[in-house]
């Protein structure tokens, strides 16, 4: 009888990252642990509030703009410690061990201040 086999994820990496205020990629301090590794999902917790009625969405990809996870979305006036949910991971592969990853945000009406978030990064292998 075989044995089924379950992906195999491992401890997340935090990072602090200022968003929101503009539209476009931010390089982070984070890279791909190894080639084929895929992030299974993140999560973004508020450190500071920013400001404005409207909200924007995080994705995180490769620094060449290959989409590594769907889009979560974020209220930026929320208060600190405001966890936002998770958003999963794609099937998109890292394409090389210590490729250099970005966080992609876009605006949805006024969003005039930049609030900071930590990201916690799940990756699986």
């Amino acid at each position: 009888m075989g044995r089924l086999i379950h992906p195999t994820t491992f401890p997340g990496q935090t990072i602090s990252v200022t968003v929101g205020s503009t539209d476009g990629q931010t390089l982070i301090d984070l890279v791909a642990p190894f080639i084929g590794a895929r992030i299974d999902r993140f999560s973004a917790t508020q450190k500071t509030a920013g400001t404005g009625t409207g909200s924007f969405t995080i994705v995180i990809e490769e620094q060449d703009g290959t989409d590594l996870t769907n889009a979560l979305t974020v209220d930026p006036d929320a208060a600190a410690e405001v966890v936002h949910g998770t958003a999963l991971g794609k099937t998109t592969q890292a394409s090389a061990t210590g490729v250099h990853l970005a966080v992609v945000t876009a605006k949805t009406g006024a969003v005039t201040g930049s609030p900071v978030m930590l990201l916690n990064v799940l990756w699986q292998f």
